[in-house]
């Protein structure tokens, strides 16, 4: 298959000069992945149905290095009037930033789970709209309580000489 439009942004997702892309077939212009996704794109052809990617990591040589890209990508069979298949859009975004962004929280959430998981202590979030918590387990049972409590919850269980600390906050 020929590449026949492309924009901006495909060349930038594959890292290649409008003269690279030119005139050639998608798997001449990125061989590197043609092993994974030439088979993917043959049973697009051959079913007529699309095929959704999402998040794929993808090694692209970009510019002569060599390149971890992660894309969302569509291949999109055009066909004609008797409902053959004539040619492959293929829409793809980058997504690399969103994804490693992404990984970056869930590695810190992670960190901070064991954290407080190897500390033994108790986390709790509270909601002032609703007058509520959304407490972890170790909380409710330093606390004494067995599920989302308010503040009066916690203002009742105050030792009576603990109160006054309360009052001047």
């Amino acid at each position: 298959l020929n590449i026949l439009n492309w924009n901006t942004q495909f060349q930038e997702i594959i890292g290649k000069n409008i003269e690279d892309v030119e005139g050639r077939t998608i798997w001449e212009v990125v061989p590197e992945v043609a092993d994974i996704y030439r088979p993917v794109m043959d049973r697009v052809i051959d079913s007529g149905n699309s095929y959704v990617a999402k998040e794929h990591e993808i090694m692209f040589i970009k510019h002569n290095v060599l390149t971890n890209v992660i894309v969302d990508f569509v291949f999109e069979p055009i066909k004609d009037a008797s409902q053959r298949v004539r040619s492959i859009m293929i829409v793809s975004i980058d997504v690399t930033d969103k994804v490693l962004a992404r990984r970056k929280i869930e590695d810190i959430e992670e960190r901070i789970r064991l954290a407080v998981e190897a500390a033994d202590i108790g986390t709790f979030e509270y909601n002032y709209n609703e007058n509520r918590t959304i407490s972890s387990f170790r909380a409710n049972d330093i606390l004494g309580f067995t599920g989302a409590f308010t503040t009066e919850d916690i203002f009742k269980s105050l030792h009576p000489q603990d109160v006054y600390l309360r009052d001047t906050a």
